[in-house]
């Protein structure tokens, strides 16, 4: 448990400065999206962007979506059929409520501003072509992950100098979806980017709407499975412990670096999956209920957060851990255990 959560139940007699929910929450967004994509991704040479101060994005979703690009910022794969260049890719599901990217924007908002508005007079549907992955317009400066959504259907890239017929499809695809990955169809089209494109490294997150299931309800698919009908790796991982998520993100990275084939892994974050809940959520749901936090706990809550994905983030970068193509243990070390 993280320490400072006890504090949140809230004691009689003086107490310090309070601070509104909403607060506490964009303190929360901003340390699982901005941390980790301002401040441990350049520590790997990469090139990373500012998440909106404002974002909306939904404190669950935003861990999946930290999580994924750094996984896709890491990858760096050149695509095999094509050869040279790099080859991420990260889409979004349209059905997903309030659904958001990392960079805080809207899957429709961003294409709006990749493509423009319709042409006065012209059919009210914008002409939906392949985007190029550098250079695009609009007001959110763009990375180099290419983000292109249509209905649930995922596009093929264009070369970064917009070269007519070099289309080609992610050497990194990740598919978020709007309910279990595998009962919403998600999983699907993720293997198909594996086993049909040949992405190398496909993750597929599901959202917690579903719940787990209740009794009558249809029997999930197993992931073993599914995966052996494609011809492709699986993994599962859950969401629900990030020090854990990135590891088994940096070993699929370090298998899949190794020629092993594409690998498909499922991202899930069912509500008590395995027991684990994240400390971030106990405390989350501990200060709704309390309507405030005081501002001591919400300083002790950050830096313990801080330092947990701190922590993560070491596990996998350091190059003898065996997580990012290095040759030591493919497991975690233990807790307090020297890297």
């Amino acid at each position: 448990m993280t320490p400072g959560i006890s504090h949140m139940d809230g004691e009689a007699g003086s107490s310090p400065p309070a601070v509104p929910l909403p607060d506490l929450v964009r303190v929360l967004q901003q340390l699982f999206l901005s941390r980790a994509l301002t401040r441990a991704v350049p520590e790997h040479g990469l090139r990373a962007w500012p998440v909106p101060r404002s974002s909306a994005v939904p404190l669950a979703e935003g861990i999946l979506d930290a999580a994924a690009v750094c996984a896709a910022t890491m990858m760096r794969a050149p695509s095999r059929e094509h050869g040279g260049g790099s080859s991420e890719f990260l889409a979004t599901s349209p059905h997903l409520p309030g659904g958001a990217l990392a960079r805080g924007v809207t899957a429709q908002r961003w294409l709006a501003g990749a493509v423009g508005p319709p042409v006065p007079g012209s059919d009210p549907a914008p002409p939906w072509g392949p985007i190029p992955s550098l250079g695009l317009p609009g007001p959110f400066p763009f990375p180099g992950i290419a983000v292109q959504v249509l209905a649930g259907m995922t596009l093929p890239q264009q070369d970064p100098d917009g070269s007519p017929g070099t289309l080609h499809w992610p050497a990194v695809g990740v598919v978020v979806a709007h309910r279990s990955a595998l009962t919403s169809g998600a999983v699907h089209e993720g293997f198909n980017l594996a086993a049909v494109r040949r992405s190398a490294l496909v993750l597929v997150l599901g959202s917690t709407e579903d719940g787990p299931p209740g009794e009558g309800s249809p029997p999930r698919p197993e992931l073993d499975d599914v995966a052996e009908a494609y011809g492709v790796r699986a993994v599962r991982a859950s969401a629900l412990d990030i020090p854990i998520l990135l590891g088994e993100l940096g070993r699929g990275l370090a298998s899949v670096r190794r020629g092993e084939g594409p690998l498909l892994m499922e991202v899930d974050a069912r509500p008590g999956e395995d027991g684990i809940r994240d400390p971030l959520t106990v405390l989350r749901d501990r200060v709704i209920r309390a309507r405030e936090a005081d501002a001591a706990t919400v300083a002790e809550l950050e830096e313990d957060a801080r330092l947990e994905l701190d922590e993560a983030i070491r596990r996998i970068s350091n190059p003898t851990s065996g997580y990012i193509g290095g040759t030591g243990p493919a497991s975690p070390p233990p807790e307090g255990a020297s890297p």
